[in-house]
């Protein structure tokens, strides 16, 4: 991790009268994970801060009187007792009233949409603030108050390295005042224990089937959660495992997309979508399986990966977000690229056959240990309480001392983001972009802005790397557009549709990397109109400075020649091992022209 240099925030005289305050959204047990984090975090701040009053203000809940955190002198307020944007008024009117009836020590919202309200208050007041970062919420914030708000923090915590850096990167917050704290989770719950024989009755399942299992939100704008990758590798899995069958919890939008999806490959008496379970029922359905899987590309954290482990349960995860961290670095469990089908198989069949001999997530009781003692309640909540007397310049009670400091871990060195426009699919390119992502040099994201005429009827065949279609789903373009702006490195391979010339504007007013990847024919092609629209896009390219890459030798040629460009060129061929390796380096060059450390000729 990056060393972190945040100074305390200022406030006077330290004082144990200065109460904290904290804004949440829900705070009772059983609810989402940002409540569950927050209920963990006021208990830690109640151990590691024990003379001073505790605040907190809940938005959609309100604690009982025999509440845990009740009987530890925990303060509440809530407005859950109003409806509809009643709420949201109530709720900010009584924080804003106590924040500017008692100066509090600090203010901490645990989700970003309460910042800006604590900014107000520090105008008003003088009272410092912070807040936590979980994931997606953070990541897909447009410039505004919100933003600003973040910025403007006296300090952050993010759950994950991972989405410390993509704020840091897409929204350019100071490095210098996040730190990284993890989640954690309920350690009595979750234990090894036998397969229940009530859920292998209910889901028509034997002893003797190997088990994958998925727990998570099931929407169509979160297909990064992988679980249309782990069907890719279900049909090559089962070559290998014939009995093993898939297990689907979770609710949302795209359920019935996702059966469909088992279906078109022909996996309908292997995959079970179980839809909602109670969650009285969840730790016995991490009994239930054989492996916990969730190869997903964009998660912020991962608190089922813990639920699972220490269900003694082996996972696998992507290597490329927040996963690592929950899995600390494949130490605990196998970390594979999501978008690698063949790979996630590969690994699957290992985990299944107890592969390799001796491992730690091959011992139930062993792994439960070793996830507990890293990321149990015991050491998160002191790392929870040491991060925020680091901030406002107290000792907590639980203060860690010796070498167990926020610097937990070293940072690993993140993977460049390297999103891709296309207009549409092709059995070549899909094969390409499977082969760029399965690399592990970068995270791949392909947005088809149209449908694949001849994909309508078979579907993305083959399809291994993160994707949306827009022509299918329209309304998944503002957060693709999201993606374009936030990627490392963008590359346009279409520059003839209403999307595409969204892209190209909002990336050349970001001054990101980005690049045009095409032939010569894109630009020259078409009615009058499309030819005014192709030579628009024409001078953007060429006040930008931005490398093209061409499919062919001719194309570089035409371009030079006839079109008069004078912006790097290089051939950078659509298919191909070495088409793949081309593109990489094409990517890497064209990451180092734009941050100024070489020169492409």
């Amino acid at each position: 991790m990056p060393e972190y240099h945040h100074q305390p925030v200022a406030s006077g005289m330290l004082s144990i009268k200065k109460p904290i305050h904290l804004w949440v959204p829900g705070i009772c047990e059983g609810s989402g994970g940002i409540q569950a984090f927050s209920r963990v975090y006021v208990k830690a701040l109640r151990e590691g801060f024990p003379a001073k009053t505790i605040r907190v203000f809940t938005k959609n809940d309100c604690p009982p009187e025999n509440d845990e955190l009740r009987a530890l002198g925990v303060k509440f307020h809530s407005a859950a007792r109003f409806k509809g944007p009643l709420r949201t008024l109530a709720y900010v009117a009584m924080g804003l009233y106590w924040g500017l009836k008692e100066r509090a020590r600090c203010s901490v919202a645990t989700h970003i949409h309460f910042l800006p309200p604590l900014r107000l208050i520090r105008w008003l007041r003088g009272t410092p603030y912070m807040g936590i970062l979980h994931g997606i919420e953070a990541w897909n914030l447009k410039l505004g108050l919100r933003v600003n708000s973040l910025k403007a923090a006296d300090h952050l915590a993010a759950v994950s390295h991972f989405t410390r850096q993509h704020v840091i990167d897409a929204l350019g917050v100071n490095p210098a005042i996040i730190s990284v704290v993890p989640n954690t989770f309920d350690t009595e719950r979750f234990q090894p224990g036998p397969k229940p024989t009530y859920l292998l009755e209910r889901y028509g399942l034997k002893p003797e089937h190997k088990v994958l299992l998925t727990v998570s939100r099931l929407a169509r704008t979160e297909h990064y959660k992988g679980h249309r990758q782990v069907l890719a590798a279900l049909a090559k899995l089962k070559e290998k495992v014939p009995n093993v069958r898939y297990l689907i919890v979770g609710t949302g939008d795209d359920l019935e997309g996702i059966r469909e999806a088992a279906t078109s490959r022909g996996l309908q008496d292997r995959v079970i979508v179980a839809g909602h379970v109670p969650g009285s029922e969840l730790a016995d359905h991490y009994r239930l399986c054989d492996a916990f899987v969730m190869p997903s590309s964009k998660e912020g954290f991962g608190i089922v990966f813990l639920e699972a482990m220490a269900s003694g349960k082996p996972v696998l995860a992507g290597c490329v977000d927040g996963s690592v961290d929950a899995l600390d670095k494949g130490r605990l469990s196998p970390l594979v690229d999501p978008n690698d089908a063949e790979q996630i198989a590969d690994t699957l069949a290992e985990i299944l056959s107890g592969e390799p001999d001796g491992a730690l997530w091959h011992q139930p009781h062993a792994l439960r240990e070793a996830v507990v003692a890293q990321f149990g309640f015991k050491r998160v909540s002191r790392l929870m309480a040491d991060d925020f007397g680091t901030a406002v310049g107290e000792r907590s009670a639980l203060d860690l001392g010796g070498d167990d400091s926020l610097s937990w871990w070293n940072e690993s060195p993140r993977a460049p983001v390297i999103v891709v426009v296309c207009r549409r699919s092709s059995q070549e390119l899909v094969d390409h972009f499977n082969r760029i992502s399965a690399s592990g040099h970068c995270f791949l994201d392909v947005i088809y802005v149209e449908n694949d005429p001849q994909a309508d009827e078979t579907g993305l065949r083959g399809i291994a790397h993160t994707h949306v279609v827009l022509g299918r789903n329209p309304e998944l373009a503002a957060d693709a557009l999201r993606r374009v702006k936030q990627a490392d490195l963008l590359v346009m391979a279409d520059f003839t549709t209403k999307f595409a010339k969204r892209a190209v504007k909002a990336r050349s007013a970001s001054n990101k990397a980005w690049t045009w990847w095409g032939v010569q024919h894109d630009l020259e092609r078409g009615s009058l109109i499309a030819k005014l629209w192709a030579k628009g896009l024409l001078t953007t390219l060429k006040r930008s400075a931005a490398p093209i890459w061409t499919a062919t030798d001719a194309a570089m040629k035409v371009f030079k020649n006839r079109l008069g460009i004078t912006n790097p060129i290089r051939e950078v061929p659509h298919a191909g091992v070495e088409g793949a390796a081309s593109f990489l380096q094409a990517a890497d060059d064209a990451l180092a022209r734009w941050r100024g450390r070489a020169v492409i000729d």
